[in-house]
């Protein structure tokens, strides 16, 4: 946390709503809360802070806001915290411009002046609809203009989060149809990209792979059968999904995270081997048939809970409880519960 005097605080911040923040400094003390006129800013260690600015709004009242920057040149463009709203910053200015569908043309023209090619009464400009790419794309000109050197970089706005890689260990129980399996149980393990911020919203990324074999009970195939047969099953699969989810409590100790998430179930390998025996003999089984499925995907969409245990500032295992339902695809539809044990490390 940047003060008014330039001192630093340092401790977990917690953003409390769009423009209130709270500081925890020790583990066991009372968080200190700031608005936006109180601080320069705050962020973490190392990255660009999220910084306090006067705004002026479409109402023409003016209020300071923390802002994060999205493009920056002679005239910058900004967004609040969430990344959500557009604030122009002119050249030569302190004060941000609200931009609202309904303002931004003309505030454009008024503040984005002294580059000849680009007028703001030509039909190309006034005919573009109010979005981000639109507005980004005439800062760029208007800087461009003004300093053909100058180029657009990647939004800094990802200072806003904290990122992480991991490993993640996922044994799943499927509930299926009533088929006979002696077991439907698999173990995927794969790799996730951990996202949060100071709000505690958790977003995870993640691909996991699975090897899993199967096999009926021996059984005769109807009643009247001379023979018996069990069937064995092989199948591989990859697992893409993403997870929204929030963390509760306090900074530094055990989190609840509930959440939800979606993805999809892809088969690279699926594969069913038939074989028998005469019925009641004691011979070793032998191979009748063998089909190979085909590759396909499983759309599936799930709800966890689960608790985040913080290995001091840069390591956390995570302990999740799913339940997935498969939506659609290639194999039907059925629903599985699953735990998830995660280990993540963070660079910041």
């Amino acid at each position: 946390m940047l003060t008014l005097t330039g001192d630093t605080l340092r401790g977990i911040v917690v953003e409390r709503g769009q423009q209130l923040v709270a500081l925890h400094s020790a583990p066991k003390a009372a968080p200190q809360i700031f608005r936006p006129a109180q601080v320069q800013g705050y962020g973490l260690r190392g990255r660009a802070a999220i910084r306090s600015q006067v705004v002026r709004l479409a109402s023409g009242q003016d209020s300071t806001f923390f802002v994060v920057p999205v493009q920056l040149g002679r005239a910058s463009l900004y967004a609040y915290p969430n990344e959500t709203g557009l604030l122009l910053l002119p050249p030569a200015a302190d004060t941000l411009q609200e931009l609202t569908a309904i303002n931004w043309h003309v505030l454009l023209n008024r503040y984005l002046t002294g580059c000849p090619t680009l007028d703001h009464s030509n039909n190309r400009i006034i005919q573009l609809s109010f979005t981000e790419r639109n507005v980004r794309q005439v800062f760029m000109e208007y800087n461009q203009c003004l300093d053909p050197a100058w180029k657009s970089t990647p939004s800094p706005t990802r200072t806003v989060w904290r990122n992480g890689l991991g490993l993640q260990l996922t044994p799943r129980h499927q509930f299926l149809d009533s088929d006979g399996l002696l077991s439907k149980n698999s173990i995927p393990v794969g790799l996730e990209w951990v996202h949060v911020r100071a709000s505690g919203l958790q977003t995870v990324l993640s691909v996991s792979y699975a090897a899993w074999s199967n096999r009926t009970e021996l059984n005769p195939p109807f009643p009247q059968a001379l023979t018996e047969e069990q069937t064995f099953y092989r199948q591989q699969t990859l697992d893409l999904a993403i997870g929204i989810g929030r963390r509760l409590g306090r900074p530094g100790r055990v989190a609840v995270v509930p959440g939800i998430g979606f993805g999809g179930l892809y088969f690279l390998h699926s594969e069913a081997t038939v074989k028998e025996r005469p019925r009641g003999s004691n011979i070793p089984l032998q191979t009748s048939n063998v089909y190979r499925g085909d590759n396909g995907l499983m759309v599936h969409a799930e709800a966890t809970l689960g608790a985040v245990l913080p290995l001091g500032n840069h390591q956390e295992v995570r302990l999740g409880a799913f339940y997935r339902y498969y939506l659609y695809g290639v194999r039907g539809v059925w629903g599985e519960a699953s735990l998830q044990l995660a280990y993540d490390w963070f660079r910041k």
